[in-house]
């Protein structure tokens, strides 16, 4: 999924952001960002895929569980800058992520 996301954000990324910043989506700054965040997407997933075998995937786990939680925190600290209440579900949506990313990695031991 994290995989999929990355490749939207990154080749229609003014459609992708668009639930976040409404109009702002089309503005190049919206744009470039969405751009980085899918390709950090599409990093992290190919990393986490990789390392499944490798019995590695704890890290990758992790950080992808620390870019959720950034991002969660970004939404909810946008709403009142912003006024798009459906912020709150992205911050929602990603913070459970974040807790699912974590919890996993932390079932995998050291």
């Amino acid at each position: 999924m994290r995989i999929g996301f990355g490749v939207a954000m990154l080749l229609a990324p003014g459609l992708s952001v668009r639930v976040w910043l409404g109009r702002d989506a089309d503005t190049a700054a919206a744009r470039t960002m969405s751009r980085a965040v899918g390709v950090r997407d599409i990093v992290v997933g190919f990393g986490t895929l990789r390392s499944l075998d490798s019995g590695h995937a704890r890290g990758w786990l992790e950080a992808g569980a620390a870019v959720d939680a950034v991002d969660a925190v970004a939404s909810a600290l946008a709403v009142p800058r912003l006024r798009r209440p459906v912020l709150w579900a992205v911050a929602v949506s990603a913070s459970a992520a974040a807790a699912l990313g974590a919890r996993t990695a932390s079932k995998l031991g050291s």
